[in-house]
């Protein structure tokens, strides 16, 4: 007999001609009139295309960018949304696919009207409209969200950004923070409200209030970001220009069903910096992962091929993602990636957006990493220690620029050099010229100077362009 709550969203698509075994199916739970709506048969002749039976109607269902759309033998049309799309095999070790759809896939079925918690609970918002239109739905909103517009406020105009590396945690920090705050403020005004018995309505709030913070703050925050990883973003935009023609899919060792054009993939990359929430931008990878088995299912179509692309192992769709990356006209990667890592704080980590970001990361480090440095121009290419040689020397200049009290000019004429020889980090000698401690403090009187030889300006510039092309001829990887 059918149960008298509603059953879970799920439906059984085939991708091979025996059925999934019925005895896996829950029996108490599921008849077989009801499991013949959610077996969804694949024609051998036919892509993206199944049948199914409701009450002895046939019913056609099609797989359109993410909606399972059906017509039956009455001539009822319904449209479904696929949510998730996972692969399993029954016990004869067959393949086959399950869709997790928003609503059952009886066309008869017809909603209560009344949204329980588990609509809240499980509907995904993206865009910031949705986040607001959700957080006014509860009663006593307006005395929450006006407290956290005022911290809004405060922060764009006294916050100062400390615009280096090791300190942008200390802003995440106060914001995640904030967040905080916010989210325990906006419970406590609603505690008597029923959605809230359910965690999941908790989970779903916190990520409504990050998103309503991050939204009014990315005007601040994400060019900050973009300006203290101007060298990360700009090494990975120029490997990547030198990538674009070499870094095939072919080339990394993924299958040549995957050789193809990814046309709607590289679309939602491109978008990427257009969003503004951390919430949003994973939003997009998301979409762009799963557009990259939709194009080239695209591309088998095109191409007159029957069946589906080889499945791919994690090894190999980190490699394939690469080789879409450079293709992309994403200029801020780096900062992205960064600003969705430390600037989004899920509620569990183990939903799909944290896969999908490590898998981001792992794609843009292989960019970055020495696989790919064959491909590049050799005169692209340093060695490390000379990168950290020329670090350290750049650092060197930087502090004695920040230094309250510089040195004073000196004049080719009285030019006085103390040369201190030190082994640098790649093994090789490295020179510091360092100048007279009279020259750094030219007022301090009764200072004795002490005996230095006086050079000519010629010898300094030798060792000037001797230094130069110690650099410049040594392997060092800007990118790496």
């Amino acid at each position: 007999s059918l149960p008298t709550f509603p059953l879970p969203s799920l439906s059984l698509s085939l991708l091979s001609s025996p059925a999934p075994s019925l005895s896996l199916l829950p029996s108490p739970l599921l008849s077989l009139p009801l499991s013949s709506i959610y077996l969804l048969t694949l024609p051998p002749t036919l892509n993206s295309q199944y049948t199914a039976v409701c009450n002895g109607q046939r019913l056609d269902w099609q797989l359109r960018g993410g909606q399972l759309d059906c017509v039956s033998s009455s001539g009822t049309s319904l449209s479904i949304q696929v949510l998730s799309e996972e692969l399993a095999y029954n016990r004869q070790l067959q393949q086959f696919k399950m869709f997790i759809v928003d609503r059952p896939l009886d066309p008869n079925y017809k909603p209560s009207g009344v949204r329980g918690s588990h609509y809240f609970a499980t509907k995904t918002r993206r865009k910031f409209e949705e986040h607001v239109h959700f957080l006014k739905s509860f009663e006593n909103h307006r005395e929450p969200l006006r407290d956290l517009d005022n911290r809004v406020s405060g922060f764009l105009q006294h916050y100062l950004i400390v615009e280096q590396e090791n300190l942008l945690g200390e802003t995440a920090s106060k914001l995640g923070s904030t967040t905080k705050q916010a989210h325990a403020s906006f419970l406590e005004a609603n505690r008597r409200d029923g959605r809230l018995e359910d965690r999941r309505v908790h989970e779903a709030v916190w990520l409504s209030m990050e998103s309503y913070l991050m939204e009014k703050v990315h005007s601040k925050v994400f060019p900050a970001l973009c300006r203290v990883h101007k060298r990360q973003n700009d090494d990975l935009v120029q490997r990547s220009k030198y990538l674009r023609g070499t870094l095939t899919p072919s080339g990394v060792g993924v299958s040549e069903d995957y050789n193809c054009p990814y046309g709607q993939t590289l679309l939602h990359l491109n978008q990427l910096e257009s969003f503004k929430s951390p919430l949003e931008q994973l939003y997009c990878l998301q979409d762009a992962m799963e557009c990259i088995q939709q194009d080239a299912r695209e591309h088998f179509t095109k191409t007159l091929r029957h069946g589906e692309p080889t499945p791919l192992a994690s090894d190999d769709l980190i490699a394939l993602l690469a080789t879409i990356l450079t293709q992309s006209n994403c200029v801020h990667l780096f900062s992205c990636l960064y600003y969705m890592e430390h600037f989004h704080w899920p509620p569990s980590d183990t939903d799909r957006l944290s896969y999908v970001l490590v898998t981001f990361h792992a794609a843009m480090e292989y960019i970055r990493g020495p696989d790919v440095t064959h491909l590049l121009p050799k005169n692209t290419v340093l060695s490390t220690g000379a990168l950290l040689s020329r670090d350290r020397r750049t650092e060197n200049h930087r502090e004695r620029s920040l230094s309250p009290c510089p040195p004073s000019p000196v004049s080719s004429s009285s030019l006085s050099t103390l040369t201190e020889s030190t082994p640098s980090l790649d093994g090789a000698r490295d020179d510091k010229t360092l100048l007279p401690p009279s020259s750094l403090s030219p007022g301090r009187r009764g200072h004795k100077k002490p005996p230095v030889k006086h050079t000519e300006l010629g010898p300094f510039l030798s060792l000037l362009v001797e230094s130069e092309e110690t650099i410049s001829s040594t392997s060092w990887d800007p990118y790496s």
